[in-house]
């Protein structure tokens, strides 16, 4: 006899945690049916089922659980789907909380699988520190890729194999790949490749060449295989006469440290040209010589004379005097003199600390300025007055004549050459001439120019009628109005 029980509903339901997938779980009387003579379980074919005893089932169909069994069993049934429940929130806020913690790797042990109680590890609300099985994340992981590992696939049945951390915590939890770098010149990482980087130089081209970090099985493997090929360039190109400088500067202007002959160097300019003096290593030792090449190079700014304003001022002053051929080299500190001399440009300097001052050592710049003149050195075209002292007189080298230049009257420009032939070879002689005759004719120049003036202005005033020469009536009315 098979009896009809009224259908009793019921339900359970739980919701994951944010963010990852989930449905609601119901448990409905209505969905199955018992009978009083056979405890036949009565279900849909099922996609997915954890199975307790041989007396329930609990089977999941679109998203839906469905239980058969008697209304005991199912109550029992739904104290072991809280207790489930239980677990998979306990999980949930452990997960939440290694994404926290930005650690890579797994990290904690998986839930209970004993079905049993596990209240204290989901209601404790406490991080992964009070687990038994707890691991600290191994910051020493040595592998290449740096992936997260999956959380544990065994234990409970609930626990996601597949979990990957929130995305906005994934780029935070991975570890930032320390700074590598070579003490070798010329060899770097590539971060972004994971490769050693070496510059050499190959038929006198700079080319790169690369050591993987995979190919040769870790980084200080890549890195001392990039260091040997560039110091065995180096060894090559040094044989076949392509030195390649490798220096390393200090914190004082003109110091630094030759890396390929391992020696300390200062330099300095004198006279316009740069001097350098080298302290070996290998002598006193690399702080000795870095020391020597400081002192060195200390001592040479100091025999340099420095400028203060009153310094400035008075070079500016020398300087505005224009004197063709001379002028100071504000770099060097000193009085320049030049001259061409065949076609080519010569110079001569007086540093102002080697010859008395800023006045002495520009008094020498112009006397030997004047002395290539006076020798007929300097071929630089000069102005006339500074050749024969007399401006319109100047010497003219083909002719070997003095020449007497003045403009006349009309504005036209004239000129009269005095050669030393007419005077034996006597170039004063002649030179006085030209000049006496120069100012002779330029005074009568003025007075040409002041005599036309004069008859230009008397041609140009109208003449006037005198008051007698005026009709009668006009002498008669200018009365009138007296």
């Amino acid at each position: 006899m098979q009896m009809d029980r009224k259908p009793v509903s019921g339900s359970v339901s739980g919701r994951k945690g944010k963010g990852e997938k989930g449905a609601t779980s119901s448990v409905s009387a209505a969905d199955y049916e018992t009978t009083s003579t056979a405890g036949a379980l009565s279900t849909r074919a099922p996609t997915s089922s954890y199975g307790g005893d041989d007396h329930d089932s609990l089977t999941h169909v679109g998203g839906a659980t469905h239980v058969s069994g008697s209304t005991d069993d199912r109550m029992a049934l739904n104290d072991r789907y809280a207790d489930v429940r239980s677990d998979r929130m306990g999980l949930d806020a452990r997960q939440r909380n290694q994404g926290r913690k930005k650690a890579a790797g797994r990290a904690g042990g998986d839930p209970s699988d004993d079905g049993g109680d596990s209240g204290d590890e989901s209601s404790s609300g406490q991080g992964d520190e009070g687990d038994e099985d707890y691991q600290a994340p191994d910051d020493s992981d040595s592998d290449d890729d740096d992936e997260y590992e999956s959380l544990g696939s065994g234990g409970d049945r609930l626990s996601d194999s597949t979990f990957k951390p929130p995305k906005t915590a994934s780029k935070a939890a991975q570890s930032a790949t320390p700074v590598h770098q070579s003490a070798v010149q010329g060899v770097w990482f590539d971060e972004p490749r994971h490769v050693w980087i070496a510059h050499v130089r190959v038929g006198g081209e700079r080319k790169k060449k690369k050591f993987g970090v995979s190919k040769y099985g870790g980084r200080d493997e890549a890195r001392r295989a990039a260091e040997e090929c560039r110091l065995q360039n180096d060894k090559d190109n040094e044989k076949a006469g392509r030195h390649i400088k490798s220096r390393s500067k200090s914190e004082i202007t003109g110091v630094g440290r030759d890396n390929t002959t391992a020696r300390w160097g200062s330099s300095w300019y004198e006279n316009g040209k740069q001097k350098k003096e080298c302290f070996s290593v290998a002598g006193v030792g690399e702080e000795g010589a870095k020391q020597e090449a400081i002192k060195r190079r200390q001592l040479m700014e100091t025999t340099a004379t420095g400028l203060d304003r009153k310094d400035q001022e008075l070079v500016d002053q020398l300087a505005a005097k224009n004197v063709k051929g001379v002028h100071f080299d504000e770099r060097q500190n000193r009085w320049v003199a030049s001259w061409r001399e065949g076609g080519k440009l010569h110079s001569k300097t007086f540093a102002i600390n080697k010859h008395g001052g800023i006045e002495e050592a520009y008094d020498k710049a112009v006397a030997c300025r004047r002395e290539k003149e006076a020798s007929g050195a300097a071929g630089l075209k000069q102005p006339a007055e500074i050749q024969s002292g007399h401006k319109g007189v100047s010497w003219h080298k083909a002719g070997k004549a003095w020449v007497a230049q003045w403009s006349g009257a009309s504005g036209e420009q004239q000129q009269r050459y005095f050669s030393l032939f007419a005077y034996e070879g006597n170039s004063e002689e002649a030179k006085a001439d030209a000049i006496r005759w120069r100012k002779t004719m330029v005074e009568q120049t003025k007075r040409e120019k002041r005599d036309r003036l004069v008859d230009g202005a008397d041609r140009q005033v109208p003449s006037r009628k005198r008051p007698s020469e005026a009709p009668e009536g006009r002498r008669v009315r200018r009365k009138a109005t007296k």
